[in-house]
């Protein structure tokens, strides 16, 4: 029986994380056709689509009827946002309190005009190992084997340790609220907001779909009106660690923020 040889990588990528050839376009967009609908949906589907066009057409975006009224829900994302602080330096000192001065020195601090701003469902409290090779900002996010790997994936971004930061969506267990996030987000200055996992994509995005369903994708958040900023979910490192098909899956998103960044 012969075997033939695989060839060696030409990049630090594919050193890093194998063969990452995408999936054939068909193959990933490709969806099951729809089943037929029954008689109550097809109902449901022509209300809605009607409330939708009188929607769109009212001033107040809101339908009113006897026994009640249809409005749009906006999204919290596209939700009215005026920032609470005078500038960087008065968040700076508020968010310092609430990290404490160790972690937001190693986390915060040195992290100013950031390309991209990573968020973790919660930080490590134990003491950091001493012998690692991973910085100390993914110490404080990930496990010593997750924060190694996740550093490389970040680092075969042809990412700058200046353009890139870490933060987290919970703070010893409680969630930070979402305007607490958008006040990081418009003082730190990243283009793009990148979820890691599922608590995380929901605290940002607000809504409960499948990571399944968004990973990858781009939300434009529209609630930071200086400047356009993208929120794109990826899986969370510890499941990716584990994972060789899902590190080739996050391995391709972050190739799409990469695209869009220029750097392919």
């Amino acid at each position: 029986m012969k075997f033939e040889a695989k060839p060696k990588p030409t990049t630090f990528a594919e050193a890093l994380l194998g063969d990452t050839d995408w999936l054939p376009e068909a193959e990933i967009t490709a969806t099951p056709p729809k089943p037929d609908l029954t008689e109550k949906a097809v109902v449901l589907e022509s209300f809605t689509r009607f409330a939708e066009e009188k929607i769109a057409e009212s001033p107040d975006q809101e339908i009113r009827f006897e026994g009640g009224s249809l409005g749009l829900k906006l999204d919290t994302f596209d939700q009215p946002f005026t920032s609470k602080f005078q500038d960087a330096a008065q968040w700076s000192a508020s968010f310092e309190k609430q990290l404490g001065a160790e972690v937001f020195q190693n986390l915060i601090k040195l992290k100013k005009d950031i390309k991209i701003l990573f968020y973790v469902d919660e930080l490590k409290r134990e003491t950091l190992p001493a012998e690692v090779t991973a910085s100390r900002e993914f110490l404080y996010c990930f496990e010593k084997d997750v924060a190694e790997l996740f550093e490389k994936m970040v680092k075969a971004m042809k990412l700058e340790a200046h353009e890139f930061g870490l933060s987290v969506v919970n703070l010893a267990g409680t969630p930070r609220a979402l305007e607490d996030l958008w006040e990081e987000i418009l003082w730190r200055g990243p283009k793009f907001v990148v979820p890691l996992g599922a608590l995380a994509t929901q605290a940002l995005l607000g809504n409960k779909e499948r990571l399944a369903s968004v990973h990858g994708k781009f939300y434009p958040l529209s609630a930071i009106k200086l400047r356009e900023i993208q929120i794109v979910p990826l899986f969370h490192p510890n499941v990716i660690a584990t994972n060789q098909n899902m590190k080739k899956s996050t391995w391709a998103d972050m190739q799409k923020i990469m695209a869009s960044m220029g750097l392919l």
